[in-house]
Order: structure tokens, then C-alpha cells, then sequence
């Protein structure tokens, strides 16, 4: 996962283990935390086209390496200093190979993508 290295992906810095001897992950720091807060407090439309694309920049180069994210939501998004959002959480991520059946990869990965974005950015009642 350190090699991982675009805009839009959190950077994997190192691991280590706790005095419990439990694995901790440090990544680069994204001060404003996790999109599912600051997007409630997100009104320019502007910003949240940004964060949209900043995602799509994000998954597009996931894909293009092969990696499924699998568990891809506001919580798994974090948002740095310069409002940049990066994707993380890639624990349940799977690398996909053309044409290896996954049992663990259900349903069609792309087909709902705008919707979702569109759901999650949008609010219906701003377009009226």
C-alpha cells in the first residue's frame, strides 16, 4: 500500500506495532477529517463538484492499477488543509485481475457510481 502514490489517494507513510502489539498505520495528516463531516458544512456548489472530481480522479487511477476499493463512502474519504479529498481505508480492498472470478466481488462495480455520487453531493431540493 506505500506505493500507492496519487493526489487522491491517502499517502501510507509506515506501520508499526502498539505496546499491545497491535498494527497502527501512519498516513499523511488530512486535517479537516473525514468528507462525512465537512461535507454537511459544504454550501459552495463549486467545492462539492471538487470534492466529486478529486473521487473520480482518485478511483480512476485505483482502477487503472487494478485495486477495487470495495467500501468507498464519506467516512473512507478524507479531506486535507487544501480541501483536497483523498480516498483511504483500503482494508477491504481487492486487486482484480481480467478474468479471474472473485466470489468476494458481488454485483456490477461501476453501474451505480453516478447515482451514488449524485446522492451524496446533491441535494434534489437545490435544483428547484
Amino acid at each position: 500500500l506505500a506505493a500507492l502514490r496519487h493526489p487522491n489517494v491517502v499517502l501510507l507513510m509506515g506501520t508499526s506495532l502498539s505496546p499491545e502489539g497491535k498494527p497502527v498505520f501512519v498516513s499523511e495528516l488530512c486535517s479537516r477529517g473525514a468528507l462525512k463531516d465537512v461535507l454537511p458544512q459544504t454550501r459552495s456548489m463549486l467545492r462539492r463538484l471538487q470534492f466529486a472530481k478529486d473521487i473520480v480522479h482518485g478511483l480512476n487511477w485505483l482502477h487503472a492499477h487494478n485495486i477495487v476499493h470495495r467500501d468507498l463512502k464519506c467516512a473512507n474519504i478524507l479531506v486535507d488543509e487544501q480541501y483536497t479529498a483523498k480516498i483511504s481505508d483500503l482494508g477491504l480492498a481487492l486487486l482484480y485481475y481480467e478474468g479471474v472470478h472473485c466470489p468476494h466481488f458481488k454485483g456490477k462495480a461501476f453501474s451505480n457510481l453516478f447515482v451514488y455520487l449524485s446522492c451524496m453531493f446533491f441535494d434534489v431540493h437545490d435544483w428547484f
